[in-house]
Parts: structure tokens; C-alpha cells; sequence
């Protein structure tokens, strides 16, 4: 997994490289992020406006996903 913005999900202090959380967004969704990777996953959303819009376009994407498998 990728740092996250807010200081590092791989507590090395590694810092995604354009400041957001994309790569994460998918394993929030889930549920496989740590708490405190979660927390700072909300916190950059918090203040995001880009990253808000990637996690609508990434949970629209994951019920059709889910949706077309029911069929």
C-alpha cells in the first residue's frame, strides 16, 4: 500500500506522491485499511474535494461491480 498524505500508512513517513489518497480509497471501502490509516484517510477527506470526488466515483463503481455480479 501506498503512504497516505497525512504522514504515511507504512509508518516509514513515505508520503504519497501527489499528496492524495486514491490508492487507498478502494481498501477504505472495504475495510482493510488500520484504523489509524483509515483516520487519516478521512482526516485528507476531510479537507479534499478531489479525493471526495475519486471515493464517490470509486464506491459508484464498486456497487455496479457488485450489482452486475448478482446477475
Amino acid at each position: 500500500m501506498t503512504g497516505i498524505a497525512t504522514g504515511g500508512a507504512r509508518g516509514d513517513g513515505d508520503e504519497h506522491m501527489s499528496g492524495h489518497v486514491q490508492d487507498e480509497l478502494p481498501a477504505l471501502l472495504s475495510g482493510e485499511l488500520s484504523p489509524s490509516q483509515a483516520a487519516a484517510v478521512h482526516a485528507h477527506l476531510a479537507g479534499c474535494d478531489r479525493c471526495r470526488g475519486d471515493l464517490a466515483a470509486v464506491a459508484f463503481a464498486a456497487g455496479e461491480l457488485r450489482a452486475t455480479a448478482r446477475l
